[in-house]
């Protein structure tokens, strides 16, 4: 496999269990099991090794990076949001010391009746009980069409986040991916989906979101603890997550040959 990072010995890192972690009973288990086995080495060989947690570990792991990682949302933190410990998950890589060094997280909804956007409106996507969790004047708008689309079991990823040496190495994607995917392992998600901050976004200057190819304008949160942030929000079904790891493989695999043929 053919990386960008840095070289690092794989045999040095802690040892990770990922594939023991996750339960593979449904979709086309021979791919989403190639996937994590491929991700979590190619993840391994840019010196970092990961497993899988629940949201108290990444809280903790939060406040004691708040010089390099700001506060996270109270979508992940359940003393703020509410989230029960069946549904959240976190994957948190470390390095060869044992430190942690990269997060991400996804939450798990459960809107059969309801829709993102509506849940988003009423400050519920945030809040375990808005009515005494929101801020004074705190609002959301949401103007994205898909947004009303997506309902049912929902998987929510966010609380990305590379300690400033591990940044640059092309983990953002891969990790992204992987996130979705132990969600869909876990809960058997409709939608995946994520928020990307406006100025992120138009940095990144893109059509495509790490693997995200519906994305649209826009989810306003305002007068939250974080002020005013304006979100694209980007969405997937299923079809589209298999899609999108198949596609992935077979990209790492095209890379691949030169290399053997060196």
């Amino acid at each position: 496999m053919t990386l960008d990072a840095s070289p690092t010995s794989v045999g040095s890192l802690p040892p990770g269990n990922l594939l023991e972690q996750l339960t593979f009973d449904h979709g086309p288990v021979e791919l989403l099991h190639r996937f994590v086995e491929t991700a979590d080495l190619m993840i391994r060989e840019r010196g970092v090794s990961v497993t899988l947690t629940g949201f108290d570990e990444l809280v903790a792991v939060n406040r004691r990076n708040r010089a390099s990682w700001a506060p996270i949302l109270p979508i992940f933190d359940p003393a703020r949001g509410g989230a029960a410990p069946e549904d959240g998950l976190a994957l948190l890589g470390r390095d060869r010391d044992g430190s942690v060094v990269t997060a991400m997280a996804a939450r798990h909804y459960l809107w059969p009746a309801t829709s993102f956007a509506e849940e988003a409106r009423n400050l519920r996507l945030f809040h375990k009980d808005p009515a005494t969790g929101k801020l004074p004047g705190e609002c959301c708008e949401v103007t994205s069409d898909g947004a009303s689309l997506v309902s049912g079991r929902i998987a929510f990823v966010g609380a990305g986040w590379f300690r400033p040496d591990f940044r640059g190495r092309a983990l953002s994607g891969v990790m992204s991916r992987l996130t979705r995917t132990c969600a869909y392992l876990r809960w058997r998600t409709d939608f995946s989906t994520c928020f990307v901050a406006e100025p992120l976004f138009k940095a990144r200057n893109s059509t495509h979101w790490n693997g995200f190819r519906n994305i649209d304008w826009s989810v306003d949160w305002i007068g939250g603890e974080r002020g005013r942030m304006r979100f694209a929000f980007c969405w997937m079904r299923p079809a589209e997550l298999i899609s999108d790891l198949g596609n992935f493989l077979e990209r790492e695999q095209a890379r691949d040959v030169p290399a053997r043929r060196a």
